[in-house]
This record gives C-alpha cells, sequence and structure tokens, in this order.
C-alpha cells in the first residue's frame, strides 16, 4: 500500500478493511467486509478512509453522510458551492451555485416541514433545530442540484432514523450482529464467481468479468468489490447478481469498478 491515505487496490481496500474492522473502534463495522464499504463509498466523494469511517454509514442497505461531510463533498468538488441565507430554530434556507458563482437552486427546510414530516417527535430536533434543518437542507439541496458529485442515492443520518448529536453525527446505530466465533472476517458472496442464474445480457457479463479482474481472483476481494459498487449506485446485491439489470446500469457499475481499479479518478 503505497499511502494509508488512499486507497489505490483491491488488496488496499481489504487490508484497510481488516485494520479498521479490528481496532473495535466503530460499532456499525464490526467486520472488515464493512468497513471496506463505507471506505469505498467515501473515496467515490473524495475522502480518505478515517473521514469515511466516521461520516458514512450504510443504515437499512443505504449509504448515509454526515451533513458536515457532505457539505465538505460540495465544496471541495470545485463544480458547486452554497451559501447559508439562513439558519435559526425555525428554518434553515441555502443557495446552491455552479462554478461561476451563478445561483442554481434554493433549498429550505423549516420547522413546518419536519412536523409534516414526523420529525419533531426526536429528541435532536427539540435540542438542535438549527443544525437538524440545516441537514435536512443540505441534503435536499446536494441531491437536487449536485447529485454528480454524489455519485448516487445519498441520505443524511437522520433521514434513515440514525440519532445524531449536535454535529450531525451518529451516536446511536443498530450494531450489526456478531459472528459467533473468532474466523476470519466474512465478506459477502462474490457476485463474479456465481451469479444466481446466467447473465442475459452482455453488459451483466461485463460486469461479473470486471469485478473478477478487479479482485485478481480473489473471492473475499470480489465480494466486498461488488457490495460497495453496489451500494455506490443505489443497486441491491441480489438484483446485480440476476443479470436481469437494465444495460446502463451494469455500464455504470463496470465504471466504478475501473475508476477504483485507476485509483478512485480524484
Amino acid at each position: 500500500m503505497g499511502s494509508l491515505s488512499k486507497i489505490e487496490s483491491a488488496t488496499d481496500l481489504k487490508t484497510m478493511g481488516e485494520l479498521f474492522a479490528r481496532s473495535g473502534f466503530f460499532a456499525d463495522s464490526r467486520e472488515a467486509a464493512q468497513a471496506a464499504v463505507k471506505i469505498l463509498a467515501g473515496q467515490e466523494l473524495g475522502f480518505g478512509p478515517f473521514a469515511s469511517m466516521t461520516g458514512i454509514h450504510v443504515i437499512k442497505g443505504k449509504c448515509a453522510v454526515s451533513s458536515t461531510l457532505l457539505a465538505a463533498a460540495i465544496k471541495r468538488s470545485g463544480r458547486y458551492n452554497y451559501n447559508i441565507i439562513e439558519n435559526t430554530d425555525t428554518a434553515a434556507e441555502l443557495h446552491f451555485t455552479d462554478s461561476t458563482g451563478k445561483k442554481i437552486g434554493v433549498s429550505r427546510f423549516t420547522m413546518e416541514d419536519a412536523k409534516a414530516a414526523g420529525l419533531t417527535g426526536n429528541d435532536t430536533y427539540r435540542k438542535f433545530p438549527r443544525n437538524m434543518l440545516f441537514a435536512r437542507a443540505m441534503s435536499n439541496g446536494a441531491k437536487w442540484f449536485c447529485a454528480d458529485v454524489l455519485g448516487g442515492p445519498i441520505y443524511v443520518p437522520e433521514e434513515l432514523g440514525a440519532t445524531v448529536n449536535e454535529e450531525g453525527d451518529v451516536v446511536e446505530v443498530a450494531e450489526p450482529k456478531r459472528l459467533a466465533a473468532p474466523v476470519a472476517p466474512k465478506a459477502p458472496e462474490p457476485v463474479a464467481e456465481s451469479p444466481a442464474k446466467p447473465a442475459t445480457s452482455e453488459a451483466a457479463k461485463a460486469f461479473f468479468a470486471a469485478v473478477k479482474k478487479a479482485a485478481n481472483g480473489d473471492k473475499e476481494v470480489a465480494g466486498t468489490i461488488a457490495a460497495g459498487v453496489c451500494l455506490a449506485t443505489g443497486v441491491e446485491v441480489a438484483d446485480a447478481r440476476s443479470g436481469n439489470l437494465p444495460d446502463e446500469v451494469y455500464a455504470e457499475m463496470v465504471k466504478a469498478i475501473e475508476t477504483q481499479s485507476d485509483g478512485g479518478g480524484k
């Protein structure tokens, strides 16, 4: 591994995932594959392993990014920026701009919106209303106006039911089921080696081949790569394995794998 802050190969990803999982510092990543998926998702946004481990969470099978990390991703993209127009206990309004400074959209989230969505029963909204309203305005604006920076469906943790603190960082996440005995970390079943049924299109076959090539024949690494790419593109692993997704979806996943193999493209 050339640098501890950069993942340059599938082997680096596996090694880094094992390191973070064994540290015991991350309650939602007790297994190497779970840590690797978070690291891969963070790299897609341009963040290093530690920032990804602390700011990204997989909740209910979806990728959740802290509002702080999400804001940083937008500002450092070079393509977009945002200005805080209002940030009070009753409303948050953000104006999003392109690289020239031209306004491209407005994201506003109010306490009335929170009430309508049934969010105000959450303790965090009562204790830190400004922070929670900002997080929702940021999440909505990012999805509406900066989708190409995110590379897939992105949420802030509280949108998926997680308990967060004043800074929007997760403080309570359902802990993944631990293995019954201390055995080698178990990765998801590799997509490339045993799809649920034969691929029905050349695009699907190309995806399976790309996973296998990127993993250099290592089944555990193949499973990690497949799970990470599916998460980043918003695809269920089972659907990818079926071989029946639209060609353009498989093409997008192949592109993500090739970008990862080239060092993340960032």
